[in-house]
């Protein structure tokens, strides 16, 4: 059976354009390099600091914005072979964490977007052992995906 990969994008944002052909091409990327063989049904959302502050705060008991947050939908709902998840961004966030740690902005999305997926699919940064094995999928990932920006800012006048 061929894995299906169905990626919803959800953009509540006004300065910031998605282009979902190459977002979607990303996501494909992402599988075949993590080896993924289920299928795979996400939905990523990019919001405002207000909406991603609330979800922190409901989840987390966090209340200040963060630049990601995902949720694993797969467990008890769906069958074996698939994987169902949730990433929601903050690009405003993203953007001035990006500026911090001098990376670039779109790159960082696309991190960002490998974090929340890793954290799907079940890997944690909570202990230290877990943490360094987690930062070094991130990064093999990272430099391994050559895809197309999905991101771009608009430049307001």
């Amino acid at each position: 059976m061929e894995k299906k990969i169905k990626v919803s994008i959800v953009n509540e944002t006004k300065r910031y354009t998605i282009v979902k052909k190459n977002l979607e091409g990303f996501i494909e990327g992402l599988t075949k390099f993590l080896k993924i063989n289920k299928n795979v049904e996400l939905s990523i959302a990019f919001i405002g600091t207000k909406t991603i502050t609330k979800i922190n705060k409901k989840f987390r008991n966090v209340d200040k914005a963060t630049d990601v947050i995902s949720f694993n939908l797969s467990k008890n709902k769906s069958p074996p072979d698939s994987i169902e998840g949730e990433i929601i961004i903050c690009p405003l966030i993203a953007e001035k964490e990006a500026k911090k740690h001098l990376n670039n902005f779109p790159d960082y999305i696309e991190f960002l977007i490998i974090h929340g997926f890793l954290h799907i699919l079940g890997y944690n940064h909570d202990i230290e052992k877990d943490r360094a094995k987690m930062e070094s999928l991130e990064e093999k990932t990272f430099k391994n995906l050559k895809v197309k920006s999905f991101i771009t800012k608009e430049v307001l006048k």
